[in-house]
């Protein structure tokens, strides 16, 4: 199968496509054929190193993807055919997956594919921001900077530079800051995701939550798709087509 795998932590360049086995499910893992991916922000600092996280190398980028079931165990809830939405922390930038059964998110129909392939990691962040680690009310302003008696939830430094805190603000408008590192929780709770789930999909559902489209690029442009969030030009979401051929 056809996968986009860093090689050397030298940017984007140095992703290549290329061709990788296919994984095994055997009997306790679900199989997934992906038919898009999503390119987060963390994938970007993957390329330099820059991630907390450093994996080995070579290594399959992107953490999050849509496909279609191909096969999932007994008494798992799931069949054959089945839409789903992944998170595949051993990369999501290849056609096919295999992974633990709470990692695998059915899709309702109101969320396609290519939606679903770039949703989990923005949407599980900002409810983790919002419901574990701010915790927010009904009746409360999100966004209100400078809005005393606030709660500033830190969630990442896209930007590149890691801002200082005067703590002496936080004393006079009786501020409080949180960090929210969703991704560092989930070694703690590997099983927070299907708790997240549970409580957005009926969102999904009825409409609520509407998931737009992502600018879709296909698999040999995932250089690009990386540029295009390091030099700001993306706009929105941004995924890989996986069912693309060169």
């Amino acid at each position: 199968m056809r996968a986009a795998q860093l090689t050397e932590p030298a940017g984007p360049d140095a992703v290549r496509v290329t061709d990788i086995p296919e994984p095994e499910a055997g009997d306790s893992l679900v199989l997934v054929d992906l038919h898009a991916a999503g390119v987060p922000f963390p994938d970007l600092l993957q390329t330099t190193g820059g991630y907390q996280m450093v994996r080995p190398l070579p290594c399959v980028l992107g953490a999050e993807a849509a496909g279609i079931v191909r096969s999932a165990p007994e008494g798992s809830g799931l069949t054959a055919g089945q839409r789903v939405a992944v998170l595949s922390i051993d990369g999501s930038w290849q056609q096919t997956v295999a992974l633990p059964r709470e990692l695998v998110f059915p899709l309702p129909d109101s969320v396609s594919l290519t939606a679903g392939a770039g949703m989990l990691m923005n949407y599980f962040t900002a409810h983790f921001a919002l419901d574990e680690r701010a915790p927010y009310r009904a009746g409360e302003t999100v966004l209100a900077h400078g809005a005393p008696g606030g709660r500033a939830v830190v969630l990442g430094f896209s930007g590149g530079s890691i801002p200082t805190v005067k703590v002496n603000r936080l004393l006079l408008k009786n501020i409080s800051v949180v960090g929210a590192g969703w991704g560092e929780y989930l070694r703690t709770d590997p099983g927070y995701p299907a708790r997240q789930w549970a409580a957005l999909e009926p969102l999904l559902r009825d409409g609520t939550l509407v998931v737009p489209e992502p600018t879709l690029h296909p698999l040999d442009e995932a250089p690009a798709a990386l540029r295009s969030l390091e030099n700001r030009s993306a706009t929105g979401k941004v995924a890989l087509d996986l069912t693309s051929r060169p």
